[in-house]
C-alpha cells in the first residue's frame, strides 16, 4: 500500500457523514496532491519522501520506544527496523518484538501475550501504575521450536562468521518472457509464489554450515557480478 491508501484508511473525519461532507473538497484536493508527490510511477525516493523520513530525526526521540517486526516482512524490510533501532539515542529505553512472520499484527497470537505486555507498559507510562514490569530489549521468536520465544540483551552481535561461496560461477537469465513479466508486474504474490517454487529466475547456493548459528544482526553478501547489459536489479 502506498501512503495515499493509508491516508484514506486513517482519515478520521470519514467517521461521521456531516464532518466528512464539510471537509470533502479539501480532503480530496490534498489526497490528489499527495498521489502526485509520492510518484508511484517511478517509485523513486524523492524530496517528498525525504521530508517524511523520520530516521533523519531519530536523535530527537525522547520517549521509550517499542518496535514489532517480522523477518519475512516483504513490505517493511528488517533493515528498516535495524537502522531506526540503532539510530535512537543511547539513553532512551527501546524494545523489539522480532518474529518470523510477515507484515502482520501480533495482537492475537497464542504463543505470546503481546497485548498484555503493551497494556502493562502503557499502564506504567500513562497511568503511573507501579507494577515493576520490565520489558526486555529484544523479544525474539526462536525458530528452532514451535511457539517459542526468548529474550536477547542486544539487537546485533559482536561475533562474526564468514561462509565462503566458492570460486565457481553460475549464470542466471536477466529477463523474463513478456507474459511472465506482465503477470509479475501486476501481482507481487504471483512472483513470490513462483520464487519459492523455483519457477522464477534465481540461483541457489548451498553454504557449508557445520555448527548451529544464531543470526543476531546484519548479514553481508559479497558477490562479483558480470552482466550483458548496463542495468539490472539483484536481490538476495
Amino acid at each position: 500500500e502506498d501512503l495515499d491508501s493509508l491516508t484514506a484508511l486513517t482519515y478520521s473525519k470519514s467517521l461521521q457523514a456531516g464532518d466528512f461532507l464539510r471537509n470533502k473538497e479539501a480532503y480530496e484536493k490534498g489526497l490528489a496532491a499527495e498521489r502526485v508527490a509520492l510518484d508511484r510511477t517511478s517509485g523513486d525516493y524523492n524530496q517528498y519522501w525525504h521530508d517524511r523520513n523520520y530516521l533523519l530525526h531519530a536523535d530527537k526521540v525522547k520517549c521509550e520506544v517499542v518496535f514489532t517486526h517480522g523477518s519475512q516482512d516483504w513490505n517493511v524490510k528488517p533493515i528498516h527496523v535495524w537502522n531506526m533501532f540503532h539510530a535512537l539515542p543511547s539513553q532512551i529505553k527501546k524494545h523489539l518484538f522480532f518474529h518470523n512472520g510477515a507484515h502482520v499484527y501480533m495482537n492475537n497470537w497464542q504463543s505470546i501475550d503481546f497485548r498484555e505486555s503493551m497494556n502493562a507498559l502503557l499502564s506504567q507510562k500513562l497511568l503511573g501504575y507501579e507494577s515493576n514490569y520490565q520489558l526486555p530489549m529484544v523479544i525474539w521468536q526462536d525458530n528452532s521450536g514451535e511457539q517459542t520465544w526468548t529474550t536477547l540483551d542486544t539487537f546485533g552481535g559482536e561475533n562474526e562468521a564468514v561462509l565462503p561461496l566458492g570460486t565457481g560461477s553460475q549464470t542466471i537469465a536477466n529477463q523474463y518472457a513478456q507474459e511472465d513479466f506482465d503477470r509479475y508486474g501486476k501481482s507481487y504474490p504471483a512472483f513470490h509464489q513462483d520464487l519459492y517454487t523455483g519457477k522464477a529466475n534465481q540461483i541457489s547456493i548451498e553454504l557449508p554450515v557445520t555448527e548451529d548459528l544464531l543470526l543476531n544482526g546484519q548479514v553481508t553478501l559479497k558477490l562479483r557480478v558480470a552482466s550483458s547489459v548496463a542495468k539490472g536489479l539483484l536481490s538476495a
